[in-house]
């Protein structure tokens, strides 16, 4: 067997390189901290592998798929936008289902949180104002799920066990999955959103989801829903998200990506009283070691011959 060569491309590598070490000790081993070390990392060490975490933006892209030695990249994030397009000389994996469990969290967290008005309660404290309100019941409600990959389809589970009726939209449509009533392809999105209690974006960014949740989607949605995104900023229109906050129909929204991250001071969505803003959340305490676990597992898999798991598609671009 060929002697097998991975570079770690990380702030923190040491948190990969142990695991790795361990587990295969004939593996050559190398790390990179830094994005301007990358183009010498790849040049003087030739690796065949690297696993790959964000450290900063830009990503170096181009630089890393450039390497005449490179086979295989694992990426530590489910989200692979930052490398495409993908080179179909070179294997992309991603860290799809790590971060599942905390994600889906944060959209049954979204739902109940306008439910029982607790963006207005807030408010109310910092002012002194005490002022109650009839809390909305969930059960009955329905959930839309813009893209039903790992993330979406376990939302959908959880959203159920809350008494939601939960409608699913993707590319491809197909057969529903546990916990989803309908699903329906993206061409029906106006349709759905028009149905919509809450919606739930959590594509992945390529180019055909870039910009899909425009004016005409938002201004479909029901009059006193929400919107909820967790996946990528560019994905909603933001002037059009403010549009529909500040007139309707949009009773709320809580929004964790950006088109521009962090968040500018000067952006107007800070000053909007019917959207909550979280810093681009998710990760979980020991994510950096559920990738190292991942890797491994699908390196073992590599060594054996076996397919890799969670390899992006070219075409699609997840």
């Amino acid at each position: 067997m060929s002697e097998t060569r991975v570079l770690v491309l990380a702030g923190k590598p040491d948190v990969y390189l142990y695991p790795i070490r361990a587990r295969f000790p004939d593996v050559v081993l190398e790390s990179c901290r830094d994005y301007h070390d990358l183009e010498a990392a790849l040049r003087d060490f030739r690796p065949s592998i690297v696993l790959a975490a964000r450290i900063g933006t830009p990503f170096p892209r181009e630089t890393l798929l450039s390497a005449p030695s490179l086979e295989w990249v694992q990426t530590a994030s489910a989200g692979v936008d930052h490398l495409l397009p993908l080179d179909r000389r070179v294997t992309v994996t991603s860290a799809s289902g790590v971060h599942d469990e905390v994600l889906t969290d944060y959209i049954v967290c979204g739902v109940l949180m306008w439910n029982l008005h607790f963006p207005r309660f807030l408010q109310q404290q910092r002012e002194r104002v005490w002022k109650s309100t009839e809390l909305v019941p969930t059960a009955g409600q329905t959930l839309s799920i813009l893209g039903l990959g790992s993330i979406g389809r376990l939302a959908a589970v959880k959203a159920r066990t809350l008494g939601m009726r939960v409608l699913g939209v993707r590319a491809r449509p197909g057969k529903p999955s546990e916990g989803v009533d309908e699903v329906h392809g993206v061409e029906h999105l106006t349709e759905i959103a028009s149905r919509s209690d809450f919606l739930a974006v959590t594509l992945p960014l390529t180019p055909k989801t870039r910009g899909l949740v425009d004016e005409r989607v938002l201004q479909s949605m029901k009059r006193g829903s929400v919107l909820i995104n967790l996946s990528r900023g560019t994905i909603v229109d933001e002037r059009a998200l403010v549009k529909a906050l500040a007139a309707g129909p949009l009773r709320g929204a809580v929004m964790d990506v950006f088109a521009e991250e962090p968040l500018p001071k000067a952006s107007e969505l800070w000053d909007l009283p019917n959207l909550v803003i979280t810093p681009h959340t998710g990760d979980i305490h020991g994510w950096r070691e559920k990738v190292a676990d991942f890797f491994c597992e699908n390196l073992a898999r590599r060594r054996a011959g076996e397919t890799l798991k969670n390899v992006v598609d070219p075409e699609r671009g997840y």
